[in-house]
């Protein structure tokens, strides 16, 4: 609905039709996210601008002179715009009746309620910096879904029950109900009050004692949790020496977790100080820096790089019906084939061990994500096989994670951070510069009242970590993990949350770019729902 509103009033206004082209994903040419149907353009260079972008134009501003220059050597005006659109009026009337009736349909329509989300990062930095307390009620489009057993949902190669999904408002207040949205903090930062989340006590579970329905509620509320020894992977297929004798000629980057600094190499110099320090490769200064090869294959499909571990890990996730490429309760799913969708993995992450004591780096920095993960431990060695000063860790690595609630105030704890550091940060969440060691999970606790979860993971454990939880990870001993990312229902409202964060991030900026096409995957998510339930 949130699109929709934005796109009437245009279409009031334009009258030039384009057609999208589906093996491309249009992005606004300012603020790098999807463009959905309307849009407006430079008949002269041909850079598009989004309708957000363009309700937000200042021709007055001299700080977005330069990124608004047109190639004609002048500068882009709001009135010399031309307004464009993918979709007919009849096409958004339609679909926007149609998620009114939904709405009114669903048993829930009472409570509904147009607030805003505060769905940007300004938003929470002025609360964060406000001197009053503040009790925010949220409104958000939550997206649920409604079985109807005697109805097949058709894709390409198979039927599987229908799903419908719908968005539904709801009125949540932080006094009486948690759905996992942003909150603003109160207003003495050394007397955090108690938060809904604090009530997430258990976060871990056996195979056998997690249900669908504790899977919901917890992912519902932006609760992540882990499941233990779940142990259905082949061994064997995870180990160094497999990707040693199967792929160890391809080339590969690797980043030195401490340093920051990139190294090119193969992959058998990678995996052979894996359990061998002494095998490890020695950059110039004569140390060996810990590794980390992340997000692998890099750009190639998981599937087609390692079909043998794509089907071995695809077999083995909980809650296929989310967590999988075709996964009826995957938004992402719903996207058309011809579409160019986003590569949403699986990706490996293997990296050797480092620390979380004062001064220690971690392996990967504190850092949320517009979609929902789950990442299942493949491989770590066994104890007797471990670096000595490795023996004595509780676990393979250790993950520390926040709810979306407490942001706030971790923002506002790294930005004084990095004051004292002399760092200039643009997000202090987004630009991935923080590892939380344990003299600042200290002072965090301290000084903010925050202490988020700590999960620890050995080989077989899955942990599911929903869209928005800011998390870092420190592998304890060289470890092999997998992950893969969905856009689940539950979890909509808050991936919607964190693409808006993206679009305020600096051009330039890494995260920046809308690689998940959000509008897109909702739009088409609705339309075969609607389908479905109107039978």
């Amino acid at each position: 609905m949130r699109f929709l509103q934005k796109e009437l009033p245009h279409l009031e206004m334009a009258k030039i039709r384009k057609f999208p082209e589906r093996k491309i994903c249009q992005l606004c040419d300012y603020c790098q996210t999807t463009i959905f149907s309307g849009f407006w353009m430079c008949c002269v260079c041909g850079r598009e601008y989004c309708l957000s972008c363009y309700e937000e134009w200042n021709d007055s501003d001299d700080s977005l002179k330069e990124t608004r220059k047109c190639s004609q050597k002048r500068h882009h005006y709001k009135e010399q715009l031309v307004p464009i659109y993918h979709y007919t009026k009849e096409e958004i009337v339609r679909l926007f009746d149609q998620c009114n009736q939904m709405i009114l349909d669903d048993e829930d329509s009472s409570d509904l309620d147009e607030g805003e989300l505060p769905d940007d990062d300004a938003a929470n930095l002025s609360a964060e910096s406000s001197s009053s307390t503040i009790k925010s009620v949220e409104s958000s489009r939550v997206m649920t879904r409604r079985r109807k057993d005697s109805r097949k949902y058709r894709t390409s190669k198979s039927k599987a029950k229908a799903t419908t999904v719908h968005f539904k408002d709801s009125v949540v207040s932080i006094s009486n109900q948690d759905n996992g949205i942003f909150t603003s903090p109160p207003q003495d930062c050394h007397d955090r009050t108690p938060q809904l989340h604090d009530e997430h006590k258990k976060t871990e579970y056996k195979a056998n004692e997690m249900t669908e329905e504790i899977f919901r509620d917890l992912w519902r509320k932006g609760y992540p949790f882990v499941i233990k020894s779940v142990d259905k992977l082949k061994e064997n297929i995870w180990k160094p020496d497999y990707f040693i004798k199967h792929y160890g000629n391809k080339d590969c980057t690797v980043i030195d977790v401490k340093e920051n600094v990139e190294y090119k190499m193969d992959v058998k110099t990678f995996f052979r100080g894996f359990e061998d320090s002494s095998k490890r490769f020695m950059n110039k200064y004569g140390t060996y820096p810990c590794l980390k090869l992340k997000d692998w294959p890099p750009a190639d499909d998981f599937a087609e790089t390692f079909p043998e571990h794509y089907e071995d890990f695809s077999n083995s996730l909980p809650f296929k019906e989310y967590t999988t490429r075709n996964g009826i309760m995957n938004l992402a799913h719903r996207l058309p084939l011809e579409i160019n969708r986003p590569d949403l993995g699986p990706k490996m992450y293997n990296a050797y061990g480092s620390e979380d004591n004062v001064g220690g780096k971690g392996t990967t920095n504190l850092h949320l994500d517009m979609t929902d993960a789950v990442n299942m431990m493949a491989y770590a060695p066994s104890v007797e096989n471990r670096l000595e000063e490795e023996r004595d860790k509780p676990a393979a690595a250790v993950w520390d994670l926040y709810h979306p609630a407490d942001l706030p105030r971790v923002r506002r704890f790294l930005r004084k951070i990095a004051k004292e550091y002399g760092l200039s940060i643009n997000h202090p969440i987004h630009d991935q510069c923080f590892y939380l060691d344990k003299g600042l999970r200290d002072r965090l606790a301290a000084e903010e009242g925050v202490t988020g979860w700590r999960f620890f993971q050995n080989p077989g454990d899955v942990i599911f970590v929903p869209a928005g939880c800011a998390h870092q990870v420190c592998n304890y001993t060289s470890c092999i993990k997998t992950a893969v990312d969905f856009v689940s229902p539950e979890g909509v409202a808050r991936s919607y949350i964190v693409n808006q964060q993206f679009r305020k991030l600096r051009n330039g900026h890494k995260r920046k770019i809308d690689i998940l096409q959000l509008p897109n995957i909702l739009y088409h998510a609705w339309v075969t729902s609607w389908d479905e339930s109107s039978d």
